[in-house]
């Protein structure tokens, strides 16, 4: 993955606008909600084929967060996953919906922490000064 520091010595731009767009997909319901309608939307579309850097774009997450939002579809017995190799998912829908409430809690104490970080960072990012930023992307 390169840095946004590589970036910026390769293309040499004269000029960086920074911005931000909050997705308001930090919290639970709407997060599970908008992954749930993409993964329709790749049944449907896509004959279930996606990667996870697709569906992470999308949903303005990372790849971890992702992942485990989709285990917890698993869980919950709303798709399966039948194929993964890396990154690279072949996504149906369940045909029973066979709900494991063990593991369903399992993912949710992962899923939880990767949303609170996510919202977490989206406020810093929103509030701090523009030389933060500098020393966020620049050497963090």
């Amino acid at each position: 993955m390169l840095s946004i520091q590589r970036v910026v010595e390769k293309v040499k731009p004269g000029l960086i606008t920074v911005f931000g767009i909050d997705p308001d997909l930090d919290d639970f319901e709407p997060f599970i909600s908008r992954l749930a309608g993409l993964c329709k939307f790749v049944i449907g579309r896509k004959n279930g084929r996606t990667n996870l850097g697709e569906l992470s774009a999308a949903m303005a997450h990372t790849e971890a967060t992702v992942r485990s939002g989709l285990e917890w579809l698993v869980n919950s017995g709303k798709i399966t996953i039948q194929h993964e190799d890396a990154g690279d998912l072949v996504i149906n829908r369940a045909q029973e919906k066979l709900l494991d409430q063990s593991n369903l809690d399992i993912v949710m104490d992962q899923l939880a922490p990767l949303l609170r970080e996510a919202k977490a960072f989206r406020k810093y990012y929103k509030e701090c000064s523009l030389d933060q930023l500098k020393e966020l992307f620049w050497n963090g």
